[in-house]
């Protein structure tokens, strides 16, 4: 089987082709991998998704200050700094 499709991007994108089943209610059957298609070279770039995440970890930050059950309160803090990585990455996507 062979698609074509033309599609004209204004930024940095990713595009996947996905088969649905015939049916009453249609449903993914499949999807295939993420091309990217870069502008300029710049990296794809979805304000949304990079809000969604930072919200994600924000809660997890939260939990993990107060959750008990560490064996070390080192342990606490090498999660929550991982954390803080992902935050970070999360707000550059966001500063950019």
């Amino acid at each position: 089987m062979t698609a074509r499709q033309t599609i004209s991007v204004n930024a940095s994108v990713w595009v996947a082709a996905r088969a649905f089943e015939k049916s009453e209610q249609t449903v993914v059957f499949g999807q295939a991998s993420p091309i990217y298609v870069l502008q300029g070279g710049k990296p794809v770039r979805v304000a949304a998704s990079a809000r969604y995440w930072l919200e994600k970890v924000d809660q997890l930050i939260e939990r993990t200050r107060n959750q008990s059950g560490f064996q070390a309160e080192s342990h606490r803090q090498e999660t929550l700094a991982v954390f803080e990585k992902a935050r970070q990455v999360y707000l550059d996507i966001l500063r950019k």
